[in-house]
């Protein structure tokens, strides 16, 4: 829809917009470019709004940032944002334009883990954080970046990060549905947690099952209104449940067991790209990974295109990963201390003390990305390390 509504509070004039510079332009902001939070600040200092109200000009563009202006001061202005990253326009009041919504979320998927000290950066000054919260937020699971935010922010980020081998998973929250998880916890628990996700309406796996589950998966399939009713008693009560939007999860697929045919053989060969000489190896040594960080509906039909050859699979969900990692030789001992610290969070006494033991492993598992990236930076250095998936 066309209209001249402004994104928030001002009318067709700002009314600290001195006389002297008032006419009948305004500052669009069309999307947030290459810049990032930190612009936000400096907005603060010049245009006598919010924060909030300026971060939404900005994550929900388009947006008009400043109304009833004349020609050459909208223009200076427009210049000045322009240099730091945003898109921006001077239009006149009776042209229409489109404004945005905030009605997307987003959520990153690290691919290239030789690139995480870029992506990093990227991540530090899309928000204008440090780098341990830029590598905190890339190694969650999911990896969400920014929500309440419009179609154009999206593609923007969307070329920011794709280019660094960075998957950009998008969502609609109030379009998509919720899947329910528990982590290890008692039966009495896992019965109070059941009985919530009843009170919101939902049905459980084992109301669909008529039947007592024993997995991690709790109930499938929960509308926006419903899993945030479930999330409020979540942080009321402390159940340990995980409220996962699916568009955001990611799987591994875990080959169990296949019968060898040729058939199989080609189908390997073209879904994973492995080398057609390596399929007898691969198939000698299950349980292996065949496909590593694929979204939910890939999970789905690689499942059911395995089952079709009779193979046995599972989708593992890298939410629920964590691995043990073993230091097993060191070249540059004063290096591998600095990225133990860096990005294991591993103080230097106990560092200095694993090395004194190798072959040492990690006393607590890593989350995924996390622990990947690790042993890849350690390698740099000459550090050989392995990783052991946590069953």
């Amino acid at each position: 829809m066309m209209h001249h509504d402004r994104l928030s509070v001002n009318s067709s004039v700002d009314s600290w917009v001195a006389p002297s510079v008032r006419g009948h332009y305004r500052v669009l902001v069309n999307s947030i470019g290459t810049s990032g939070a930190a612009s936000v600040g400096m907005l603060g200092k010049a245009i006598p709004r919010s924060q909030e109200e300026l971060a939404a000009c900005l994550l929900q563009a388009p947006s008009e940032l400043i109304a009833g202006i004349a020609r050459e001061p909208a223009e200076k202005i427009t210049a000045l944002l322009a240099s730091t990253g945003m898109e921006v326009a001077c239009q006149p009041m009776e042209e229409p334009f489109e404004r945005g919504d905030r009605s997307h979320e987003i959520a990153l998927v690290v691919n290239r883990i030789a690139n995480m000290p870029q992506i990093v950066q990227e991540v530090m000054q899309v928000l204008a954080c440090d780098s341990e919260t830029a590598g905190k937020i890339l190694c969650r699971s999911p990896a969400v970046l920014l929500g309440n935010i419009s179609r154009a922010t999206v593609s923007a980020i969307q070329k920011r990060f794709e280019p660094l081998g960075v998957s950009v998973d998008v969502s609609r929250p109030s379009e998509t549905v919720f899947d329910i998880f528990i982590q290890p916890c008692s039966p009495e628990t896992r019965r109070r947690a059941i009985q919530a996700i009843r009170q919101t309406g939902a049905e459980t796996l084992e109301d669909a099952l008529d039947a007592q589950s024993t997995g991690a998966l709790l109930a499938m399939g929960l509308d926006q209104q419903q899993a945030l009713k479930l999330w409020a008693g979540v942080e009321r009560s402390g159940l340990p449940l995980l409220v996962l939007n699916r568009d955001f999860q990611r799987f591994d697929i875990r080959l169990l067991h296949a019968p060898p045919s040729e058939a199989f053989s080609d189908y390997l060969v073209r879904t994973t790209g492995m080398p057609e000489k390596a399929v007898p190896k691969v198939l000698a040594h299950v349980p292996v990974v065949l496909m590593q960080n694929v979204p939910h509906t890939v999970m789905l039909s690689c499942l059911k295109e395995l089952k079709n050859f009779g193979a046995e699979a599972i989708g593992d969900l890298i939410t629920f990963q964590t691995f043990l990692l073993t230091l097993e030789s060191v070249s540059d001992r004063d290096n591998t201390v600095e990225i133990l610290k860096r990005i294991g969070n591993i103080p230097y006494h106990s560092s200095n003390k694993l090395l004194s033991r190798l072959p040492a492993g990690l006393d607590e598992p890593l989350p995924a990305l996390r622990a990947r990236w690790l042993r890849h930076e350690l390698s740099l250095v000459g550090t050989q390390s392995s990783l052991e998936l946590r069953q």
